[in-house]
């Protein structure tokens, strides 16, 4: 009986074994993924940069607030194991070797910065509140949801996982198969051909959206990871439609299409250019709220079929 028994611990932690090395575990192990969201954007998945929790808090890499944040700035010295994070009118010094921070005037806090491969991450909660930042932690079935915004938006976080569900799971797919692409082989078994190393670049653009067919034409570039920039009708930026918000989620750019209304020589139309670009010269905002942290700096050039007065 004792040999028996034996043998069946051994049958169970063979098993167990088994199962513990399963690829599958991969994708079981998604709720330990955070993925962050910077203005209703995902950022890719990368062990280097995923945030991470520790004793309550989230910390994030400095490096997502270096953009689309108001122009705050970071300045880090390796040697002194400090991070200067400032703007024009606040600084924070992170002195990570002794676990504190402190401001301009010599005010110190007990919040740490930690370096992690290379990257030094900063606290969230720390960082937003300081200069007034946006900030929620979303739990998921696909894992944890770090989201950050300069600005209040509307969509709220439900909304922000049912747009992104695509996204997350492209980002997860693309996470999980993250292996060295295979050597091609010798063909015939001659030599290997030769590619030329110069590259033509293609971007793939969509006109007049948004259309019938812009939400699936957004599962399809999902599928297969592929960026676009959509140039949207002024009109309908201005009416807010969420398909463009959809857009941005995905990780596409938003082009203003200021000449749309102009193309039918329309009453007004050389006006309403002349305000749309005016708009985008700013970075100002389209819409009545709902499309929050949406800029668009991108324009197509004019149509042949503008008429000359609206040219000029």
């Amino acid at each position: 009986m004792r040999i028996k028994h034996a043998v069946k611990n051994v049958f169970l932690i063979f098993l167990t074994a088994v199962f513990l090395i399963t690829p599958g575990m991969r994708v079981s192990a998604a709720k330990n993924v955070v993925f962050t969201v910077v203005n209703d954007r995902f950022l890719d998945l990368n062990d280097s940069t995923m945030p991470f929790e520790k004793g309550g808090k989230y910390y994030v890499p400095y490096s997502v607030f270096l953009s689309g944040f108001g122009g705050l700035k970071a300045y880090y010295s390796p040697e002194e194991q400090v991070l200067v994070f400032y703007d024009k009118e606040k600084i924070i010094s992170f002195d990570i070797g002794h676990g504190y921070a402190y401001d301009q005037q010599m005010r110190t806090y007990g919040e740490s910065a930690y370096s992690k491969g290379g990257t030094v991450f900063i606290p969230l909660s720390f960082v937003c509140s300081t200069w007034g930042f946006y900030y929620s932690v979303i739990p998921s079935s696909k894992g944890t949801v770090v989201r950050i915004s300069r600005e209040s938006s509307s969509l709220s976080d439900s909304m922000l996982l049912n747009i992104g569900e695509t996204v997350m799971s492209s980002l997860l797919e693309k996470y999980g198969n993250k292996t060295p692409p295979e050597t091609p082989g010798k063909p015939n078994g001659g030599e290997t051909p030769v590619i030329s190393e110069a590259r033509k670049t293609v971007y793939l653009t969509f006109d007049a959206a948004p259309t019938e067919a812009t939400a699936k034409i957004l599962r399809s570039l999902s599928r297969y990871r592929y960026p676009a920039t959509f140039f949207c009708a002024g009109d309908k930026m201005e009416a807010g439609d969420d398909i463009i918000r959809q857009i941005v989620i995905s990780g596409h750019s938003v082009g203003l299409n200021a000449v749309s209304a102009a193309q039918d020589g329309k009453a007004g139309g050389a006006e309403k250019i002349i305000r749309q670009l005016r708009c985008v010269e700013g970075g100002e905002h389209f819409g009545d709220g709902r499309l929050g942290c949406v800029q668009c700096r991108i324009l197509p050039a004019l149509y042949s079929t503008v008429h000359d007065r609206q040219r000029q």
